[in-house]
């Protein structure tokens, strides 16, 4: 994509063609936007084309806002300007992106199959022009953020913010997502996750471990009982976090003890399980980052503390192509001096 325009531009806008000059091509944009916003580069041939970056960004803030009218306030440009970057997109790429209708507007089975793809590119060339314009005495940019629900509110959530005050240039956006995430498809410039994953072109750093116990109300093991071996568990009810599996694995006085289980609830969020524990509807096997607070107060209590489980990992997932940034760099350093040494 050239970067440099010609002396002068031809613009073509249905049957209205215009010739000016670049140093006019921005006041002229603002004063004609239906023709602007079809019009950001130009071709060897001296047609003009769309900017394909802008169409991508308009694509992914359609997405977020869920129609045209939200998209145009979030980018502020025109509705026209919007619809027509998404009819060139759609037109470069060859297929539809979107249903629409009057009432609503939904992503095709091709537009949901190219949209984290997008997002990762979109997310690479803002990284790159963000680190060509930064100061190399201030560490500033953007940071996109995954982080599990329940490591957010309980603990990462606090470390993050603890950064941003140390780093006031660096602008921040987290997202709490319960599921494995790979930061290059997703464009996520640092996953955090537990457990060991893995993905082609990303590195990953070891945090802290996490110990873990089983959790149940007080009200749950006076109505149920108070299990005394693994075995114990089939029959109870059992709230499980989705993303472990239905295997838990106890540490024995010789070998370890697997259970399999049978959840009467089985979810990725963390939180909702916390609470259905407090609640008094079964068994839950839950990071002590998360279950202190009760376990102290008396609502929740630990069961078969003679069979202990094995920790599990934080860890922090960064693209490759994303660890020479300075701001990424700063982000890395603060989470393992901080978190590093001690279990969770």
């Amino acid at each position: 994509m050239s970067l440099a325009w010609p002396h002068q531009i031809q613009l073509s806008f249905g049957d209205k063609t215009q010739t000016i000059d670049d140093s006019r091509f921005t006041h002229f944009s603002d004063n004609n936007p239906d023709i602007a916003g079809s019009i950001f580069s130009i071709s060897k041939n001296g047609r003009t084309e769309l900017d394909i970056i802008e169409n991508l960004k308009t694509f992914i803030s359609v997405v977020d806002t869920g129609n045209f009218t939200r998209a145009s306030r979030k980018l502020k440009v025109a509705v026209a300007v919007v619809k027509k970057r998404i009819d060139h997109l759609e037109e470069q790429a060859g297929v539809k992106l979107f249903e629409r209708s009057t009432r609503s507007m939904t992503l095709t089975d091709a537009g949901r199959r190219h949209l984290l793809k997008t997002r990762a590119a979109v997310s690479q060339v803002d990284q790159l022009l963000a680190q060509m314009a930064s100061k190399p005495d201030r560490v500033e940019g953007h940071l996109r953020i995954k982080v599990p629900n329940g490591l957010l509110g309980a603990l990462i959530g606090e470390k993050l913010n603890h950064f941003q005050d140390l780093n006031p240039a660096i602008a921040i956006e987290v997202l709490s997502i319960d599921r494995p995430v790979n930061p290059v498809e997703e464009g996520f410039d640092v996953s955090i996750m537990l457990g060991p994953i893995t993905w082609p072109g990303v590195i990953d750093f070891t945090i802290a471990p996490i110990k873990r116990h089983l959790v149940a109300s007080p009200s749950y093991l006076a109505k149920r009982g108070r299990p005394q071996v693994p075995g114990d568990l089939r029959q109870h009810d059992i709230l499980n976090y989705e993303p472990r599996g239905l295997n838990w694995t106890f540490q024995g006085k010789s070998a370890p003890l697997e259970v399999r289980i049978e959840p009467r609830l089985n979810s990725n969020n963390a939180l909702q399980l916390l609470k259905a524990t407090c609640m008094g509807n079964g068994i839950c096997l839950l990071g002590e980052h998360i279950t202190n607070p009760y376990t102290q107060s008396g609502e929740l209590v630990t069961v078969l503390e003679n069979y202990p489980l094995a920790d599990i990992w934080v860890r922090m997932h960064i693209p490759e192509d994303r660890l020479e940034l300075s701001h990424v760099q700063a982000l890395r350093t603060h989470l393992l001096s901080s978190m590093s040494g001690s279990a969770i």
